[in-house]
C-alpha cells in the first residue's frame, strides 16, 4: 500500500441550507485547524459555528483537509469541505 501525500490550497465545500458565503468563511479557518488523529480518523474540530460540532480528517501535513459541520438542532444545516489536491 502506498500512502498519497495529500495537500493542496483550492476546496470543494458543499452546503445545506446554510448561506455560502459563511461556509466558506469558516472553513478557510477550519482549514488551518490541527488534527490530532490518525489519517483517515475523523476528529472533532474547533472554529465552527457557535454550537456546531465540527470533525475533519487530517492531511499528511496534520491540518484538517476535509469535514463536516452540522448544525445540531436538526434543522438539516450543515456545510462540508474537501480539499482537491492528491499528490
Amino acid at each position: 500500500m502506498r500512502l498519497l501525500k495529500i495537500h493542496g490550497t483550492k476546496y470543494i465545500v458543499v452546503v445545506s441550507h446554510y448561506s455560502c458565503s459563511s461556509a466558506a468563511s469558516y472553513v478557510r479557518k477550519l482549514v488551518k485547524q490541527k488534527v490530532f488523529k490518525k489519517y483517515g480518523i475523523y476528529a472533532s474540530v474547533k472554529g465552527g459555528p457557535k454550537g456546531w460540532s465540527c470533525t475533519a480528517n487530517r492531511s499528511t501535513t496534520g491540518l484538517a483537509y476535509s469535514g463536516l459541520c452540522p448544525n445540531p438542532s436538526g434543522s438539516g444545516e450543515y456545510f462540508q469541505w474537501a480539499g482537491q489536491g492528491l499528490q
